[in-house]
């Protein structure tokens, strides 16, 4: 049907005239792929390439039918803090339990590693900005909290933002939904648990 590229290689380059002028020379090859396939009579009616972090920079380019940004439907911390990324807003929610409240500066809740993971990017505590993970093991994660989030008491639902997406959805079963604090729908992750 077509082609793909990818460009990730220069995704975290931090002088926005180099990241741009790398990402132009690999979508540059892309496009002559394509050329060299419509001239010798190939299907190439897809043409793919693109990453959250250098969707800004590619989307411009007016022969390109997809773009895989798929950390950006999420807005993913972990790309926000790339350079030449901005627009999004973090998504992508675990809702924890607080369940030890061990110092005035500390929170332990309900989820680990093996409910957010934390390897690319930590989560980042929803509407607490004060509230910093310190500590992600396997069934816990430990908080450092400042003054305004030392509120938060044992039994206290804490939403955390998913830092990096993609390793977080394959361990759940299916994404809720919500516009606002309305459920609208429910939708099963039907890639969890394989390995093809």
């Amino acid at each position: 049907m077509g082609l793909m590229g990818y460009e990730g290689h220069a995704m975290g380059l931090s002088d926005d005239t180099e990241k741009r002028r790398v990402i132009s020379e690999s979508l540059g090859v892309l496009e002559q792929c394509r050329d060299q396939f419509e001239k010798a009579g190939l299907s190439c009616e897809i043409v793919s390439a693109g990453g959250t972090g250098s969707l800004s920079y590619g989307i411009s380019s007016p022969w390109m039918t997809e773009f895989q940004a798929g950390g950006g439907v999420f807005g993913d911390p972990f790309y926000t803090k790339m350079p030449g990324v901005s627009g999004y807003r973090p998504a992508l929610t675990v809702l924890t339990t607080c369940v030890s409240r061990p110092t005035l500066e500390r929170a332990v809740l309900d989820a680990g590693r093996k409910a957010i993971t934390a390897e690319i990017h930590p989560p980042v505590v929803k509407d607490f900005a004060d509230a910093k993970v310190i500590m992600h093991s396997a069934e816990h994660i430990v908080l450092d909290l400042g003054k305004s989030s030392q509120s938060i008491k044992i039994g206290d639902l804490i939403e955390l933002f998913v830092g990096y997406a993609d390793f977080t959805t394959l361990l759940h079963d299916e994404f809720l939904c919500f516009r606002g604090d309305k459920l609208e729908a429910v939708w099963p992750i039907v890639g969890r648990g394989k390995l093809q």
